[in-house]
C-alpha cells in the first residue's frame, strides 16, 4: 500500500478507503457516547456529560439548534464536530432560504450528505472523525437521520453513537418498540448508555434531553434523572 492511500482518499486495489476506516474507528474509540430514539410521543436523547478543564469555558449543551424546531447531536473528534455543526446550520439556513420555508430534517440530512459525498472524493482534505443524528419533527411526524463520514444518511427509530456503539446498538435493537410510554423510553435510553458508560451511573455523568411535537428541546435536571436511575435500579 502506498502512502498516498494511507493519506488521501484514494481506493486501494481491494477496494477499500484507509483514511475512512481510520476515522470511523475513532470515533468508536473516542467518540462521546450518546444515544436517540423516537416514539409515538416524543424523541429523546441522552449523552455522557462532557468536562472540561478549570479554565475552559463550557459549550451550550450536547445538541445543537439548527433550524426552527430542528436540531443535530454529534459524537467524535471535538474539532471536527464544531466544522459539521458549523455545515449543517449553513445548509439549513440556505434550504429554508431555496424553499421559502423551514426545512426539516430529511431534507437537511439528504443535502448534507451529498454535500459530504463531494468532500470524500476531494483527494486533498482529511475526512472528517465524527457519526451524528439530525432530527426534529414534520407537523406531528417524529424524524430521525443519521450520518457519518462515510456520507450516509439513514431514517432511524433509535441509534447509538461513539465509544462501544456497537454495544450500545445491539442493547437497543433487543428492547426498542414505538409504542414506549415516556418513562419506559427514559429508562431504555439511559440504559443503553450504561452498556457504554458502566451501571454506576450519577445524574452528574450524564443529559437528557426531550422534543414533543410542536414544543421545544428541554432538558432534563439533575433531579429528574435522579428518578431515572431510581427506576432502573428498582427494576433490577
Amino acid at each position: 500500500m502506498s502512502i498516498s492511500q494511507e493519506i488521501y482518499n484514494i481506493f486501494t486495489k481491494d477496494g477499500q478507503l484507509k483514511q475512512l476506516e481510520y476515522v470511523m474507528e475513532a470515533v468508536q474509540n473516542n467518540g462521546i457516547p450518546c444515544v436517540i430514539l423516537k416514539t409515538e410521543e416524543m424523541i429523546i436523547c441522552a449523552s455522557k456529560k462532557k468536562t472540561y478543564e478549570k479554565l475552559e469555558i463550557p459549550k451550550d449543551g450536547f445538541i445543537t439548534n439548527i433550524g426552527k424546531d430542528t436540531y443535530a447531536m454529534l459524537s467524535g473528534n471535538q474539532y471536527d464536530i464544531d466544522v459539521v455543526k458549523d455545515q449543517i446550520c449553513k445548509i439549513s439556513t440556505s434550504e429554508e432560504y431555496r424553499l421559502g420555508y423551514p426545512a426539516t430534517p430529511d431534507i437537511i440530512a439528504l443535502s448534507f450528505g451529498n454535500d459530504l459525498q463531494k468532500d470524500t472524493h476531494t483527494s486533498n482534505e482529511r475526512l472528517k472523525a465524527f457519526s451524528g443524528v439530525i432530527f426534529g419533527y414534520d407537523k406531528d411526524k417524529p424524524m430521525i437521520y443519521y450520518t457519518d463520514a462515510t456520507s450516509v444518511v439513514y431514517p432511524y427509530f433509535g441509534v447509538a453513537m461513539g465509544q462501544f456503539q456497537t454495544k450500545m446498538n445491539k442493547f437497543l435493537e433487543k428492547r426498542y418498540r414505538m409504542n414506549l410510554k415516556e418513562v419506559e423510553a427514559l429508562e431504555l435510553l439511559v440504559e443503553t448508555l450504561m452498556t457504554s458508560m458502566g451501571q454506576e451511573l450519577n445524574p452528574e455523568e450524564i443529559e437528557i434531553a426531550v422534543l414533543k411535537p410542536y414544543g421545544k428541546l428541554y432538558y432534563l435536571d439533575l433531579n429528574e434523572i435522579d428518578q431515572v436511575l431510581i427506576g432502573i435500579t428498582e427494576k433490577e
